[in-house]
């Protein structure tokens, strides 16, 4: 066994001057796939946070008060979905990136959480639950009524878009599930012996990435939808969940939770391997990348990186 101890020099930006700069000029010539919006666990605080990866660089957003979780980028990167808590019911709130603060978007006495663009950039889907189990919900971006999309007696977990914004990749009762917008049906994709979880749609269409309970530990799972097979992407005991897709083709982020929490890791699809290790050297305001097998591991010095979403191309 051997233990890794990841630091990093970090340059940190006041969070008045990091948040112009860094919200409003991100940029398509910079490195795509390690420009995120994420939330970060900093002395036991979650703070939304924008960062450039590759850089090191970071800066805290405005706040809407109380915890903040599940950031959801749009698809033209100009404007950030999140859910926080203060003091009672999850709410939904817009923040235009270099604009202002949030403004609150939901305003009920249950819980709206998992907020996620649509393709088209005009909606988000989101799980609530006004009745006491989570089901799906369509509001404009605008704001307005929200609509109900799925009725049923399950709860309905973490939504996740088809690239072209026709149906939704969810988890229920430890299986996953395609939900069709148009006609309001839903097709299990797995029915197994594991319990399965958090599922994200890859940008191609083609392959649906989810958690998978199995050996007494959490592993991520390849599905790919032509064929149907399903094959495990990591290694039993890492407890390696929470997988998301980088604007690198292919290419997915995700969090090893028990053996190196608060990391964020890059895998490509077409070459996962078993995990190794090797150290390279930090230079100034740079991270220190740690290679596992053909997982990169991405880290900004004193805190956790949880839920990430990522910059898309402008």
């Amino acid at each position: 066994m051997f233990r890794i101890i990841l630091r990093l020099s970090v340059m940190s930006l006041p969070a008045s001057l990091g948040f112009v700069l860094l919200a409003s000029a991100l940029a398509p010539q910079l490195a795509a796939g390690e420009q995120a919006v994420f939330v970060a666990r900093v002395s036991g605080q979650l703070q939304l946070t924008i960062a450039d990866l590759s850089r090191g660089l970071r800066a805290a957003l405005p706040q809407a008060g109380g915890d903040v979780f599940q950031p959801s980028i749009s698809p033209h990167s100009g404007e950030l979905a999140f859910a926080s808590r203060s003091g009672g019911d999850a709410e939904l709130y817009l923040l235009r990136l270099g604009d202002g603060a949030p403004r609150q978007l939901t305003d009920n006495s249950f819980d709206d959480l998992s907020p996620e663009w649509s393709p088209a950039g005009d909606a988000i889907v989101y799980q609530a639950n006004p009745r006491g189990v989570h089901q799906f919900f369509l509001i404009d971006a605008d704001g307005g009524d929200p609509r109900q999309l799925s009725f049923n007696e399950t709860d309905y977990n973490r939504p996740s878009w088809s690239p072209d914004g026709s149906a939704l990749v969810f988890d229920a009762g430890g299986d996953i599930f395609i939900y069709d917008i148009a006609s309001g049906a839903s097709q299990a994709l797995t029915r197994d012996e594991y319990w399965d979880a958090q599922a994200a749609w890859s940008p191609d269409g083609g392959t649906i990435v989810y958690d998978s309970f199995r050996d007494g530990s959490w592993n991520l799972v390849q599905l790919d939808l032509a064929s149907g097979r399903a094959s495990p992407l990591t290694p039993a005991g890492r407890d390696e969940q929470g997988a998301t897709f980088t604007n690198q083709p292919g290419q997915i982020a995700y969090q090893s939770v028990t053996k190196f929490p608060g990391l964020l890791f890059l895998l490509d699809l077409d070459r996962p391997s078993a995990m190794r290790a090797l150290s390279i050297p930090p230079e100034s305001g740079s991270p220190l990348h740690m290679l596992f097998g053909n997982a990169k591991a991405l880290t900004l010095e004193g805190i956790d990186v949880l839920e990430p979403d990522w910059l898309r191309n402008r």
